[in-house]
């Protein structure tokens, strides 16, 4: 493990354990790896955003991706926060991230060599696959941060919207801290680091879920198309699984939504763009 991974393992994780401590939950020795997973896990998947073809929809595609990964946050410690809440806070987050001059620079050239074939989404692949990790996994900490600052010393409960919103925007305040994180997981990041394997074991379950409900041909196809994803998911073949996903259409997205598949969810999302 390299000095910046180190980093970025040590400070998301103690974010994670020192979140389960304010709700009181650190006797569940496991729930701090399951936190930081999530936020990884999320990271990884998060790389997806950069197939979309269409200029300037990476950045949108990359907000569905970290709601999707608070609300999953939220849900493994039972927080009743709501999704429009959540929703409102990580576009805050994300807007802030890539307000960051680096990264909007490489969010900008890149989205422009998109209107270039080949060679062009070639480089733009390379250009912001480590970038869109790194800001997710800043994402991650950020939220477990400002949410450990919060429930230290109050119930879930009695927390206010302007209470989040307020305790986010503290964390962020500590530039240097964000920008460390964001530092060492964006130079960290190796092609291992984007593994859809969980992604393709939701597919596969969104897979034999659609199948049971399927009737017209529209929804027949997608249950092909999603299956098509999990194998491609298999490989990590992530061009294919990403297309095969925006083939897949609203229909599988209604589904992974009411089966609670949040992975993906979040990976319908990026690749709908929605």
């Amino acid at each position: 493990m390299n000095g910046n991974q180190s980093v970025k393992e040590g400070q998301l994780t103690q974010a994670a354990f020192d979140l389960v401590r304010a709700i009181n939950q650190a006797t569940d020795e496991n729930l701090p790896g399951k936190l930081a997973g999530i936020v990884k896990i999320h990271a990884g998947i998060g790389v997806g955003c950069i197939f979309i073809p269409v200029p300037g929809a990476d950045l949108f595609a990359a907000f569905g991706n970290t709601w999707t990964m608070y609300v999953r946050i939220n849900r493994e410690l039972d927080l009743p926060f709501t999704k429009n809440l959540v929703k409102s806070i990580a576009t805050g987050i994300v807007s802030n991230l890539a307000s960051n001059a680096a990264v909007l620079a490489v969010f900008g050239l890149g989205s422009a060599l998109k209107f270039l074939p080949g060679a062009g989404t070639v480089a733009s692949y390379a250009l912001m696959s480590a970038t869109v990790y790194g800001a997710t996994i800043a994402a991650g900490y950020i939220y477990m941060k400002a949410l450990a600052a919060l429930l230290k010393n109050r119930g879930a409960g009695q927390v206010k919207e302007e209470d989040l919103k307020a305790a986010v925007a503290k964390v962020m305040d500590d530039k240097e801290t964000i920008q460390s994180i964001f530092k060492a997981a964006k130079e960290s990041y190796t092609e291992a680091d984007s593994d859809l394997s969980s992604l393709a074991q939701e597919l596969a379950e969104l897979k034999q879920k659609m199948q049971q409900n399927a009737v017209t041909s529209e929804q027949i196809d997608a249950v092909g198309e999603i299956a098509a994803a999990e194998m491609a998911a298999q490989r990590n073949d992530k061009p294919k699984t990403f297309k095969r996903l925006k083939n897949s259409g609203e229909w599988a997205l209604e589904n992974a939504d009411k089966l609670e598949l949040n992975l993906a969810a979040a990976a319908l999302r990026m690749a709908l763009n929605q």
